[in-house]
């Protein structure tokens, strides 16, 4: 199965890409399955369709699904949330706290990671398109296999080996709950897994990520550092999509900056903006309703809300023409 996962600063596409790889690969005739692992999902909203955690069909040969992080930690952290859960309630903290902090760091990464490996698995799909969370925190995720790895391989054999042999003997003079093997069990099933994510994401015949940018310098310096942290994980990049670039043939609407609007005087700023929203073709934002004086001084009372807000002093050459929504 082909895995590619698209990355980039917040804000610059990463979910259209996405969806339009997604689309691409399908007409070509391959299975393909768009997922998105950012909490903050809006794939749903680029296909215009509800999407759930498992995967759902949109066109043919397309389906997408949007990760549900709450029900993939109770899938494969529920054993482990319950002992720990039950430890920290011994040590007196409060049942609502022990349930957040039996929750580790990362666990939102491990559960998006882990749909990956199980995709990779059942083998439905021929092309899988990860719409990933932005640069920081999926560099976060794809440094997580390495730090599972080496838990697993330096502390987790002696603790698993010490509390089996010692534990039914110890516990009676322990004031706090011992894990048992269940618990010992779905940690080495987790980790396991994420070991072999690690060789999935790392395989580069076909793994690869792309990086989505805007020509803009902040945006730019990001990828940069983006990309030299991924090849240090040993993961490779095969594209770098440069977005919001338009062809020089672009026409209509897209052709070039629009007119230069003089401010209108405070009396006409109401149905100026109304105008204004009319002829772009938007809707007119709320701003666009504030009433400003003519010649500078305060604001009138509805505009300036109640704790002062937008009440100072306003000079007539610092107001800026009326703002419009694109609808």
């Amino acid at each position: 199965m082909r895995i590619i996962l698209y990355t980039g600063k917040g804000g610059v596409g990463k979910t259209t890409v996405s969806a339009a790889t997604a689309l691409a690969s399908a007409a070509r005739g391959h299975r393909t399955l768009a997922i998105s692992t950012d909490p903050a999902h809006s794939l749903a909203d680029a296909f215009d369709r509800r999407l759930g955690s498992d995967p759902t069909s949109l066109a043919k040969n397309l389906w997408g699904e949007e990760v549900n992080v709450l029900e993939e930690i109770e899938r494969y952290w529920g054993d482990v949330h319950d002992y720990l859960s039950a430890l920290f309630a011994t040590r007196g903290m409060d049942e609502v706290v022990a349930e957040e902090m039996a929750v580790f760091p990362g666990m939102e990464e491990i559960c998006s990671l882990l749909e990956i490996w199980k995709h990779d698995l059942d083998r439905r799909f021929d092309v899988l398109v990860v719409d990933c969370a932005p640069t920081g925190e999926t560099l976060r995720l794809l440094s997580f296999p390495d730090a599972a790895r080496w838990y697993m391989e330096k502390l987790f054999p002696w603790e698993r080996r010490i509390v089996t042999s010692l534990g039914p003997m110890v516990q009676p003079f322990v004031p706090v709950p011992l894990p048992k093997a269940n618990v010992y069990a779905a940690l080495e099933t987790l980790f396991k897994r994420v070991t072999r994510i690690k060789e999935i994401l790392t395989d580069q015949k076909r793994t690869s990520i792309r990086l989505v940018l805007n020509p803009e310098r902040m945006v730019i310096k990001e990828a940069e550092r983006a990309l030299a942290y991924t090849n240090l994980y040993g993961y490779v990049t095969d594209a770098v999509i440069s977005n919001r670039i338009l062809p020089d043939e672009a026409r209509g609407y897209f052709a070039g900056p629009g007119p230069v609007r003089r401010p209108r005087p405070a009396g006409d700023l109401l149905q100026g903006g109304r105008a204004d929203g009319e002829e772009t073709g938007g809707r007119v934002c709320p701003a666009a309703q504030i009433a400003l004086p003519a010649q500078g001084g305060r604001a009138p009372a509805e505009a300036r809300g109640g704790a002062g807000g937008l009440g100072g002093q306003l000079p007539a050459q610092h107001r800026s023409a009326p703002s419009t929504c694109r609808a």
